[in-house]
């Protein structure tokens, strides 16, 4: 033992302490009585060694400064929280977002400017420059190839996600409840983070916390910049929709200060869709759900929604990655 402590230090001699003194329980029990035997019984030279390993004293500490989740002490108290319209979102989840809608206009704006491009074999002038790739792939021809692009007219501004569609008006008479039921328009508290107009369940009806709700997004709708966008679903603008999902994609066409309009779900929208952006100098670019990574698609599906401000200090104890 003194020698793992000199030759580490004392957490090293803490752990060789253990491994060397572990020994099997006794699985069977033995005929003669077993002993209690001390190295004092052993040897009269006995030498005491107090071990002060830093992980063990770090592993107290952090055991004194995380507090275990508190629980309801009765049912349903953790939802009487929720009163009045004071309700907010989440800042991790909304940046994750916000973050999720730059990629996705990114990744139109790349792949819009790959569709525009031509190739061709080199004659009197390099364009925008040599394609190595093609290049190499025709290596055999003995020609380089130079790539042209074409200019695209307008950049990515609204993002709509829709992951699960659902009618406006039930098909049938019956009274079921509608699965996404929930419908928001919220505005962006600061320069970097845009307003959004979402339909999801219920997040009242799962309480996960003292005022934190937990829902799943049916579709939602990204808008920059902040303060532009009210009341997305009680504007009588977007009657004309079928389903939610059309009067996030109509609310997208008109709120949207870019002319490119992000549309991904499992299928295209209507052609009278379509010809309404036509209209309005607009372009629906449709991208397929599943291009996308379903991972993320599914982490970023649920969301919680908060009582008021103050949840916001003690929700990370609720709400797990």
């Amino acid at each position: 033992m003194v020698a793992a402590r000199g030759f580490v230090d004392d957490t090293y001699a803490q752990e060789v302490w253990e491994v060397a003194t572990a020994y099997p329980w006794q699985a069977v029990r033995p005929e003669l009585p077993p002993l209690d035997l001390s190295l004092r019984d052993l040897h009269d030279r006995v030498r005491t060694i107090h071990f002060h390993p830093k992980l063990m004293q770090r592993r107290r500490r952090l055991m004194k400064i995380v507090r275990p989740r508190e629980k309801e002490r009765r049912k349903g108290e953790w939802a009487e929280r929720f009163t009045g319209d004071s309700i907010c979102s989440y800042p991790p989840e909304d940046l994750a977002l916000e973050h999720y809608g730059a990629f996705l206009r990114k990744r139109t704006e790349r792949v819009l400017s790959d569709a525009h491009t031509q190739v061709a074999p080199f004659s009197t002038s390099l364009f925008d420059g040599v394609d190595v790739r093609e290049t190499v792939r025709n290596w055999h021809q003995g020609k380089i190839y130079v790539r042209i692009e074409q200019l695209v007219r307008g950049k990515p501004g609204a993002v709509v996600v829709i992951f699960d569609d659902e009618p406006l008006v039930p098909e049938d008479d019956d009274e079921a409840e509608p699965k996404f039921g929930w419908h928001m328009t919220w505005q962006g508290e600061h320069e970097d983070e845009g307003d959004m107009a979402l339909y999801a369940s219920d997040p009242f009806a799962q309480v996960v916390g003292p005022g934190i709700g937990r829902a799943l997004y049916g579709g939602f709708l990204l808008n920059r910049p902040p303060g532009q966008m009210f009341g997305v679903w009680e504007d009588p603008h977007f009657g004309e929709a079928r389903t939610k999902a059309e009067v996030l994609l109509r609310a997208a066409l008109d709120y949207s200060a870019e002319r490119l309009v992000v549309y991904v779900a499992a299928a295209p929208p209507r052609p009278a869709l379509r010809q309404l952006a036509q209209r309005m100098d607009k372009k629906i670019v449709y991208v397929p759900l599943g291009q996308l990574s379903p991972v993320a698609l599914k982490r970023l599906r649920v969301f919680h929604v908060l009582s008021d401000r103050n949840v916001r200090a003690v929700a990370h104890r609720y709400i797990r990655d």
